[in-house]
C-alpha cells in the first residue's frame, strides 16, 4: 500500500465503520504512539468531567 490517498480512504472508512483494528493496521506504529501521547496530553490538560447528560447532549443518537 504505497498510495497515500488509498491508505487514507481505507483508514477513514475503517474508523467510520468502527473497525479499529483495520484502522490501526493501516497506520505506522511509531506515528500511533506519537498521536496517542499528544492526544493524552491534550485530554489531561482539559480535565473535563464527562457525564451521561453531557454525552447525550453532544451525541443525540445515543440511547438513554
Amino acid at each position: 500500500m504505497s498510495d497515500p490517498q488509498f491508505v487514507f480512504h481505507e483508514a477513514t472508512g475503517a474508523v467510520f465503520r468502527g473497525d479499529w483494528q483495520a484502522a490501526a493496521a493501516l497506520c505506522d506504529p511509531v506515528s500511533l504512539i506519537g498521536f496517542k501521547r499528544e492526544l493524552m496530553q491534550r485530554l489531561e490538560a482539559r480535565q473535563e468531567v464527562w457525564t451521561a447528560d453531557r454525552m447525550l447532549a453532544l451525541q443525540s443518537d445515543l440511547p438513554p
